[in-house]
């Protein structure tokens, strides 16, 4: 069950139009990008995952501890925000993505 809600939630309407017209047009040539992606996806949500369970905390937690600099206090929220702002253009172009496939 937690793999369907995990695919549900990356995958949306957009997702399934662009990668069908994809593979119509290219066929087994665009495999390679699948591979790769799967394989940095996994990775990092392993990664992430772990770092939650062992230290239980989560991931802008470990970001805050690991980033923190006394000798320079405003060096740390000037990363967390630049990794805040990727998730944020990553998540819009994601949305777009969609309204693009449900368009």
């Amino acid at each position: 069950l937690r793999w369907s809600v995990l695919a549900a939630s990356t995958i949306g309407p957009g997702t399934v139009i662009v990668c069908s017209k994809a593979g119509y047009n290219y066929g087994l040539r665009l495999l390679w990008p699948l591979v790769l992606a799967s394989g940095v996806a996994y990775a990092l949500q392993e990664g992430a995952a772990r770092l939650s369970i062992a230290d239980r905390t989560t991931l802008g937690g470990a970001m805050r501890t690991l980033w923190r600099d006394p000798k320079r206090p405003t060096a740390t929220p000037k990363r967390c925000s630049a990794v805040a702002l990727g998730v944020l253009v990553g998540n819009a172009a994601y949305q777009a993505n969609n309204f693009v496939g449900a368009a």
